[in-house]
């Protein structure tokens, strides 16, 4: 057995014969069987293919890689059974358990005898854990006793063990950036970007195979996880930040960190020293030469502000240097060495070069703009790009000495290119570059032409920057508000609602089909119908007596659960039809129809006043129906409070042993569903009247909600009796004569014309949406609060400001409105689809304003 197998690849030597000679012993097998007695075991974190480094020798490639994993559910039988009579969910404990550690043996083994010991000393010896409640069971746990002061309670030891490896970790490999840090750090570092960043590809680098073999991180499809949630919690980046603390090198007279980013980045990406580039970092000619863009710096008087004030001095070269530092990782550069008062970088292309200059001089500008002139560092810059040779820890060559040579050229705060460089980035970069003249440079034979960019204008610019940065974000909030502003205030004023009301029902009209409602049937009385009724007895309505006692009683003999008389009877029955009035009077299942207000229509007389309900409807200001009234306090003529669909939905409920009770704020409710009432300014309404019990009516989005029959077609028989069993029947007109058959509903402007529907529909609807939200969980209409809808108006608007914020045409512009007024509307018609009624015309009017607005802007002049 041969452990830590692993530590071979970070020796300073080659270790490729040990393992050629394990191949030899393998190859003789062939030849000598006693060699079949010989086997080796290679303990460690490493793939075969790893140890043979050589990539001109035979891969180490016999053998069997076994790589070992955590504890899975299905191999945990035994954990569950020592849970069993100490908690009593055991198999939903131990799911979590094994989420929590990862599977990990010894934390998974460990956390399952807290748990044990933990619920041994509870009330009867066992957890009661509630069903589904096991996560927060766990989770609760595994916060209180193992992440809380894991330090004082980590027995037997586990947590302090892998705190040991990681903060005890030494390598010998130098670490060659600007300002060299510690293995330990270099360990902490690359664990702190695995926590930020959630993976990092794994390299065989000492740092990753240390991280590995601590069993904090794993590997998994080629990246560095931390290995469980445990880890994460009590390894967190404040653990780490801690840890850094204790031996931050600092630069003397400051409280900065020297970058530590770079190096940071140095660890993750397992490169070579940043003095030592790859060839897959920088283009290669051959021979060892390659292509680079070379950046030198220098501080303008550097000697005389040493003499003048060291420690200040000192202080600003250092807090410059990590500006610097910073901006050259950002645009992909790389330090290779400090040169006392500057500094040597190179970079893949000139364009980041020339770019991560200019970003240094306006940074360093502004960090300097709160000083006195005597105290300001000015640097120069020079770039150059050309051939260049690299060894381990420098770079040489005729492009490093150009570049050199150009910094001295370059104005104090400002950078001197190359002619090469400016060639090359005039055309993708927005420099301004003056040609600076042939310059003769010290040991270059030729006279050689230079372009300078000048430093920034010291007392204009932190302003201009500013304004560079966030002028147009400051346009898209002034935009924003002003937008919103102007909207909310002319939706406060009920300018909006007729536009509001219209798009409510083009979503409504682009909802999908629903199938029809099932529990319903409607017989109909056509105008066929009311012809063939002598009028004598008919007496100007609709349905006679004679015709209705056959209706009714042919009803009762199919049993349906619920009928409901959607036409005025406001006369008693006849003498000679006692039946009739029977019927109507001792049928539980029957109700009938009245009108309140004035003058209203009165019940059936025969009716007890427990199955009567008025059937009002609301219309809103374009004569539309999207309103349902469930009850009223003033009902008179009538005797019942509530509405003919409310007592209808709540008498077939009662089949089902659901009862209507009142929910808090005198709210009514039936079974979970609360039915909350409508105020004047709900949703897209402007000061309507919500007298009485109303909610929003939630069409059923279908052409006929129930199946029809005709009133001839019923009595003669013809129709199929399972239409009627156990089924609310309703029974209307539907003839035009008796003018019930024109009402609009938000789907009456489909298809481009008009089509309206008749009373008994509207009655159908409205029993529909309570039974479907109580039966089915279809929802509700529900809308937002004011402030809410205020809101999502100005999150639109800041939405769309940001979108169009930069526009190159006035096409583009409107291009740009018009994909946020599509995201809308759409996100508008998804939100419908799950009852909420959201504002749609105000954040698009909005949006537009705040277009306008931008437009407008553009238009004055940038100071």
């Amino acid at each position: 057995f041969i452990d830590e197998i692993d530590s071979v690849l970070g020796l300073s030597f080659p270790t490729d014969d040990f393992f050629a000679l394990i191949r030899n012993c393998y190859d003789k097998r062939g030849t000598n069987p006693e060699y079949r007695r010989l086997t080796f075991a290679l303990l460690g974190v490493a793939t075969p293919s790893d140890l043979i480094q050589d990539k001109n020798s035979t891969p180490f490639n016999i053998g069997k890689a076994i790589e070992l994993t955590g504890f899975q559910l299905q191999e945990s039988a035994a954990l569950a059974e020592g849970l069993v009579g100490k908690v009593s969910q055991p198999l939903g404990v131990l799911r979590e358990v094994l989420y929590w550690t990862g599977g990990q043996p010894f934390l998974t083994q460990k956390l399952c005898d807290i748990i044990a010991n933990y619920c041994r000393n509870q009330p009867n010896g066992i957890c009661i854990i509630p069903d589904e409640a096991e996560a927060g069971w766990v989770e609760e746990f595994v916060q209180k006793q193992i992440v809380e002061k894991w330090e004082t309670h980590d027995e037997p030891e586990h947590l302090k063990t892998i705190r040991d490896r990681l903060c005890q970790f030494r390598d010998s490999d130098s670490f060659a950036a600007p300002y060299s840090v510690g293995s330990r750090e270099k360990l902490l570092l690359l664990y702190r970007a695995i926590c930020q960043r959630g993976k990092i590809p794994a390299t065989n680098s000492p740092e990753h195979i240390e991280l590995r073999l601590s069993g904090l991180v794993r590997k998994e499809d080629g990246n560095l996880v931390i290995y469980n949630p445990i880890y994460k919690l009590v390894f967190n980046l404040d653990w780490i930040h801690l840890q850094l603390a204790a031996f931050n090198p600092c630069i003397p007279g400051s409280n900065i960190n020297i970058d530590r980013d770079r190096r940071e980045e140095d660890t993750i990406n397992n490169s070579a020293p940043k003095s030592s580039p790859t060839s897959a970092q920088i283009p290669h000619l051959g021979q060892g030469r390659v292509m680079a863009a070379i950046i030198f710096t220098d501080v303008e008087s550097f000697t005389r502000k040493m003499v003048e004030n060291e420690q200040k001095t000192l202080e600003l070269i250092y807090r410059d240097f990590q500006v610097m530092t910073q901006l050259c990782q950002e645009f992909e550069g790389q330090i290779i060495k400090s040169l006392g008062d500057g500094l040597l970088m190179y970079f893949n292309s000139a364009e980041q070069a020339v770019s991560a200059a200019i970003a240094m001089q306006k940074s360093i500008a502004i960090a300097a703009s709160n000083l006195p002139k005597s105290e300001v560092l000015r640097h120069r810059i020079g770039i150059h790009w050309g051939e260049v040779f690299f060894s381990s820890n420098d770079v040489m060559g005729n492009g490093v000495n150009m570049a050199a040579r150009l910094q001295t050229q370059a104005p104090a705060g400002g950078i001197c290119l190359s002619k090469t460089v400016y060639n090359t980035v005039k055309n993708s970069l927005n420099i301004n570059a003056n040609y600076g003249g042939l310059r003769t440079l010290k040991n270059i034979p030729e006279p050689v032409p230079v372009y300078e960019i000048p430093p920034p204008q010291e007392k204009e610019f932190p302003v201009k920057l500013f304004m560079r940065k966030w002028g147009d974000w400051l346009s898209v909030l002034a935009a924003t508000a002003i937008a919103t502003t102007l909207v909310i205030g002319i939706r406060s004023q009920g300018w909006l609602q007729p536009w509001e009301l219209q798009t409510f029902d083009r979503l409504m009209q682009a909802r999908p089909n629903e199938k029809l409602d099932d529990r319903f049937v409607i017989i109909t009385i056509t105008e066929k119908d009311v012809q063939a009724q002598p009028p004598q007895e008919r007496v100007g309505a609709s349905l006679s007596d004679r015709f209705l006692d056959k209706l009714l009683a042919k009803l009762e003999s199919y049993q349906p659960t619920v009928i409901g008389l959607d036409i005025y009877r406001d006369r008693p029955v006849e003498t000679k039809y006692r039946d009739l009035a029977t019927r109507i009077a001792k049928n539980e299942r029957f109700f009938a129809i009245c009108n309140y207000g004035e003058p209203g229509v009165n019940p059936p007389p025969e009716v007890p006043r427990e199955r009567q309900g008025f059937n009002n409807v609301v219309l809103d200001s374009d004569e539309v129906v999207r309103r349902q009234i469930l009850g009223v306090d003033s009902p008179s003529p009538c005797q019942n409070q509530y509405s003919f669909s409310w007592q209808i939905a709540t008498r077939y409920l009662a089949e089902k042993k659901i009862e209507p009770k009142l929910f808090a704020e005198s709210y009514l409710q039936l079974g979970s569903v609360v039915f909350k009432k409508i105020e004047k300014n709900t949703a897209s309404y402007h000061n309507i009247d919500p007298n009485g019990y109303q909610i929003l009516l939630n069409y059923r989005a279908t052409r006929q909600i129930a199946p029809t029959i005709t009133l001839t077609d019923f009595i003669n028989g013809k129709f199929d009796p399972n239409l009627v069993k156990n089924r609310i029947v309703l029974i209307g007109t539907t003839a035009p004569s008796f003018n019930d058959d024109n009402w609009r509903i938000p789907d009456s402007r489909a298809g481009g014309s008009i089509q309206v529907v008749t009373g008994v529909e509207i009655q159908a609807h409205a029993v529909s949406q309570i039974l479907s939200a109580v039966l089915d969980n279809r929802p509700l209409l529900w809308w937002l609060s004011k402030f809410q809808e205020n809101i999502w108006i100005y999150s639109w608007c800041l939405a769309g400001g940001i979108l169009v914020k930069r526009y190159k045409s006035l096409l583009v512009l409107a291009i740009k409105i018009g994909v946020a007024t599509v995201i809308l509307a759409g996100c508008s018609w998804y939100i419908l689809l799950q009852g909420g009624w959201v504002p749609l015309i105000p954040p698009a009017l909005a949006i537009a304003i705040t277009g306008g607005c931008l437009i407008l802007f553009s238009q004055f002049p940038k100071k």
